[in-house]
């Protein structure tokens, strides 16, 4: 698996090199993930000598995801006001210039 941490900084400048001369979402992202992927082994790596990995308990944290899940519904609640409320507010200016148009040609005829 190290020979894949090493070959991720060719890659990345290949990628690079690739991304300078016509840029694109999909090298960006290949980029992105050959330096995350490269990141994750060294890590993995340097850990080992500490502690065995694949032996470790993992242990949920469910206060810290509840209070992430209540904090994303308010954020999407308050969104979803703010949306609507936008949205009303652009329907009765349409509705208002409407209505002075529909009065002046009114007073024209």
């Amino acid at each position: 698996m190290s020979f894949i941490a090493g070959a991720a900084m060719p890659v990345g400048a290949i990628l690079s090199f690739l991304y300078l001369k016509r840029p694109s979402q999909a090298v960006a992202g290949m980029l992105v993930a050959a330096h995350a992927l490269a990141r994750q082994i060294v890590q993995i790596r340097s850990l080992e000598g500490w502690a065995k990995l694949d032996k470790m308990p993992v242990r949920g944290d469910c206060d810290s995801f509840l209070l992430f899940i209540v904090v994303a519904l308010i954020v999407l609640v308050c969104l979803g006001w703010l949306g609507r409320v936008t949205i009303r507010a652009a329907r009765s200016e349409v509705e208002d210039e409407n209505i002075g148009a529909n009065s002046l040609l009114a007073q024209e005829a």
